[in-house]
């Protein structure tokens, strides 16, 4: 599969060696474990640059404080 240069994915879930990754377009892809960035966890947000995924620990710390804001706004 070809990714254009800076598209953005979340990490769904990570089983079995097997990551499994949403991207900007709903697209669901699957990746083994080893061609992704070291330190990898469900829920991150993840670029792709130069032919390779990196963690984009600005873009996570956003959509996580977003997903509690709206969890918040629900609850309230």
């Amino acid at each position: 599969m070809n990714i254009a240069e800076g598209t953005m994915a979340v990490i769904d879930r990570i089983e079995d060696g097997i990551v499994t990754v949403e991207l900007e377009d709903e697209t669901i892809v699957h990746w083994k474990k080893e061609e992704m960035p070291e330190g990898i966890k469900e829920g991150y947000v993840l670029c792709y640059q130069k032919g390779q995924w990196v963690i984009d620990m600005a873009a996570y710390e956003k959509r996580k404080r977003e997903i509690e804001e709206m969890l918040f706004d629900f609850f309230d």
